[in-house]
């Protein structure tokens, strides 16, 4: 029998949403105990969301990142600072934190750089760590 061995971008796929699978139902416990529980908040549509939003992120670093003209680490940072900026504004404009924490539209944006801090770290920490483990990326 002939081993399947997956391709670049499907172990970038796994790597990218390994991550999320573990880490966010723990952290959406704790977001749901802090929620109104009669916001109408879906926490269930994130926990589905996340990984593969995060899988498909990794596979357009994996095919892009020859283009930052940055080194690998900075490479990371860089594309978890643009998920960082993207979801948050996202969930704003969806309002969100409106409804999970009672904050009016202008402290919303608050959530934004905490999502920033927060991506740009998961990316060049959790994420990196995942590619090198699945043979994407080398440890230097």
């Amino acid at each position: 029998m002939r081993n399947l061995e997956l391709s670049r971008y499907g172990r970038a796929f796994i790597a990218g949403s390994a991550y999320p699978v573990v880490f966010f139902p723990f952290a959406l416990l704790s977001l749901s105990s802090w929620a109104k529980p009669d916001s109408g908040f879906s926490m269930e549509s994130v926990v589905w969301f996340f990984p593969w939003a995060m899988g498909f992120w990794n596979v357009l670093f994996v095919k892009l990142r020859s283009r930052i003209p940055l080194s690998e680490k900075g490479r990371y940072w860089v594309w978890g600072i643009l998920l960082g900026v993207i979801f948050p504004t996202i969930g704003n404009l969806s309002g969100a934190p409106a409804k999970l924490w009672g904050l009016p539209f202008p402290f919303g944006l608050l959530v934004i750089p905490l999502g920033v801090s927060a991506y740009a770290l998961v990316w060049r920490y959790g994420v990196r760590a995942m590619n090198i483990i699945v043979g994407i990326d080398e440890e230097k």
